[in-house]
């Protein structure tokens, strides 16, 4: 969902009564029971960020670090360092990155010379914590000089998109729609040798893995017609992933 953007004045006047007095019993209680000047300038300065901040995300308020930075007065990486701090001392209810994670990833761009999937994630959590899994599952992501572009290749991301739905006691996988039209796409296109063997894997029942070597492997044009041919299983991250490619080929 889209989050819709308002001033300052009108983020701090809709803060609740509820809310402002949760705030003062929290600065009473860390100054005022004979621990005043005890709490450093940083665990303040985090605290009060994170209230702010949950604010944001409670209301669906934009919490970008372009405009949080402009609301607070704050540069883009003290917001960014602020947000990293925030998540480690007061983590967000509910946070899940693998979640966002897909959410982001409907925004790919397929680089079609290096067989790259590439989107950005502007929040640094979430690709603190995509990167170290990537890490954990001995994978790995194309680093680049922006910190917020996240690329790995298209098979990489077969496999993680796996493992989330593992994760999740999810089944991953992909049924051939029409066996009889990728066929005669075999028969009569010249494919490359790796694409013949990609398609010819899909055709025998192991579309998972015919897919993701059809993706490293394939030309964009045969990849816009073979995946229509393909349908996902019953999981939801399957048919979330299928989705997102799709999408990104078209672009």
């Amino acid at each position: 969902m889209e989050r819709v953007t308002f001033d300052n004045d009108k983020i701090i006047k809709s803060f609740t009564q509820e809310e402002k007095e949760e705030l003062f019993d929290t600065l009473m209680a860390m100054y005022f029971h004979k621990n005043f000047g005890s709490l450093s300038k940083t665990d303040l300065e985090t605290y009060l960020f994170s209230f702010y901040l949950e604010h944001l995300l409670n209301n669906q308020f934009n919490y970008d670090d372009y405009t949080v930075g402009k609301d607070l007065g704050l540069t883009l990486s003290r917001v960014r360092g602020l947000k990293e701090r925030k998540e480690l001392k007061y983590p967000h209810k509910g946070y899940d990155w693998r979640d966002t994670f897909l959410q982001y990833a409907h925004d790919a761009r397929y680089d079609e010379d290096h067989h790259l999937i590439k989107f950005s994630i502007p929040d640094v959590n979430v690709i603190k914590d995509v990167r170290y899994y990537f890490e954990r599952n001995h994978q790995y992501d194309e680093i680049q000089l922006n910190p917020k572009l996240f690329s790995c290749r298209a098979d990489i991301f077969v496999e993680m998109c796996m493992q989330i739905a593992a994760e999740k006691g999810e089944d991953f996988s992909f049924e051939l729609r029409d066996g009889d039209s990728l066929q005669k796409y075999l028969e009569n296109r010249k494919c490359r040798e790796p694409e013949k063997r990609a398609i010819q894997k899909i055709l025998e029942g192991a579309v998972v893995d015919g897919v993701k070597e059809l993706l490293i492997s394939g030309a964009k044009e045969t990849l816009l017609v073979v995946l229509p041919l393909v349908n996902p299983g019953v999981g939801s991250i399957a048919n979330i992933f299928l989705n997102i490619v799709k999408k990104t080929l078209k672009r």
